[in-house]
């Protein structure tokens, strides 16, 4: 009921009771007519004072539904506040206070978004979740409010995940490259040791170890063609390499400075036969063990530093031993069958 209908109801019922004192037979004095102005002035002036929301006691009172402020904080019951919302430069800023009062968890917004913080009870970060010009991102920190592992995307819009030691150095790095996902795992100077990914246009696995120095030590990978596993010393100098595929399988061992062959044992598929190479420091063959080519049994060669036979012993075409002495022109000078 508004305000005028209440002014209204009251004249009513106030005419009604002039109207029966109108009809009493005892005189009315003049104090009474005075004091019946001063009710008619008062209910006026209360009627006209009643806001023009409000409603009749019988009606139920409507529950606010918004309210306007700069800040706003939330006490307990001892007054202290718990949870403070305010405004930034960015935007709005939500503050959740511990019994000290002190911050526990922070919502607010920056450049990129919005940022979730969390902190510890001696005001260390524990943990922020945000963004860059890159994406989202989880940092998640020790005790001392130190960022030791990452959570995020990068630049190539890819995820990926960074642990970090407590020299502040990378530990762990798992993401991605043009080839596909990889993980970096590095010693306490924070330089790679392992490297565990995939091979070269998108090919097969690949594995490779690295010293302190940086170089490395070995690299164990594979392609359509054959898998190798290739050995290194002090300053990534080849020294061993293991392979099989295709072609055969072979053991090559290499001169120190990692330029040459020096011997190789192996298996090769295309005579079906097994082999041992020795080679000069040049890659020349100086001793060949194998089988002939055509099949007849096994052939010894011994060589020149030039790669030229000079002795050949192996088994002829028909079953028979025979050995040779050659000249530079692979003349036979000497021959025992």
């Amino acid at each position: 009921m508004s305000n005028e209908n209440i002014l209204l109801a009251r004249i009513e019922r106030l005419e009604r009771r002039l109207e029966q004192l109108e009809t009493n037979a005892r005189p009315r004095t003049a104090w009474s007519t005075y004091a019946l102005g001063v009710v008619l002035v008062a209910l006026v002036l209360g009627a006209a004072a009643v806001p023009s929301g409000a409603t009749a006691q019988d009606e139920k009172q409507p529950a606010a539904r918004e309210l306007t402020c700069s800040k706003l904080t939330v006490v307990d019951a001892d007054g202290k506040a718990r949870m403070i919302l305010a405004a930034n430069a960015q935007g709005g800023i939500v503050t959740i206070l511990n019994a000290k009062e002190q911050r526990v968890a922070v919502l607010d917004c920056d450049n990129v978004g919005g940022v979730v913080k969390l902190y510890s009870h001696q005001d260390k970060r524990l943990l922020i979740i945000g963004g860059n010009k890159d994406g989202c991102q989880i940092n998640v920190c020790d005790p001392d409010g130190n960022v030791r592992a990452y959570l995020g995307t990068d630049a190539a819009k890819e995820g990926y995940l960074t642990l970090r030691n407590n020299q502040n150095k990378t530990a762990v790095y798992c993401g991605n490259d043009d080839d596909g996902g990889l993980m970096r795992v590095s010693g306490p100077d924070g330089k790679e040791r392992v490297f565990l990914g995939v091979g070269n246009k998108q090919g097969d696995g690949l594995l490779m170890l690295y010293g302190t120095d940086g170089k490395r030590r070995h690299w164990i990978g594979s392609d359509e063609d054959q898998s190798s596993h290739l050995i290194y010393v002090k300053d990534g100098v080849l020294q061993h390499d293991i392979r099989g595929g295709k072609t055969g399988s072979y053991h090559s061992m290499m001169t120190k400075d990692g330029t040459s062959i020096i011997a190789t044992i192996g298996a090769s598929n295309d005579t079906s036969e097994g082999i041992m190479r020795l080679n000069t420091t040049a890659g020349k063959t100086q001793a060949y063990l194998g089988s002939n080519k055509n099949g007849t049994g096994g052939l010894l060669l011994l060589n020149t530093p030039q790669d030229s036979s000079r002795i050949v012993i192996g088994i002829d075409a028909n079953g028979v031993g025979f050995g040779e002495g050659r000249d530079a022109d692979n003349v036979v000078r000497r021959s025992m069958r």
